[in-house]
């Protein structure tokens, strides 16, 4: 708030898998996870520096001066395809934990 009050606008950019020499690197030694989840991706891609650089320029620019105390994820959408999975996957193992009982569900409807 004190710094809101001089001006300053305070953003954070996340940025997704961005295509460099790791990414690279990662994508010989583990081909099979790498395209998982570029095809996890709604984007259908990596991230490539001019990404990140594009957000960086508008969140310096007078286009984004109303922007304050937020994080911006450049990452093609794929933190919440990770999310979701996560969810479904923890909703099915409640589903096999405590399977639900059709006969008693029927005796309290009728």
């Amino acid at each position: 708030m004190r710094f809101g009050n001089m001006g300053a606008r305070i953003a954070t950019i996340s940025p997704g898998v961005v295509f460099s020499p790791m990414v690279k690197q990662a994508w010989k030694d583990h081909p099979e996870s790498m395209e998982a989840q570029r095809r996890m991706t709604p984007a259908g891609r990596y991230g490539v520096p001019e990404d990140i650089a594009e957000v960086s320029r508008f969140l310096i620019s007078d286009a984004s001066e109303f922007i304050t105390g937020t994080d911006i994820m450049v990452d093609g959408g794929l933190f919440s395809q990770i999310m979701k999975a996560q969810k479904e996957k923890k909703q099915s193992s409640q589903k096999e934990t405590n399977p639900s009982n059709d006969a008693s569900k029927d005796k309290k409807t009728k």
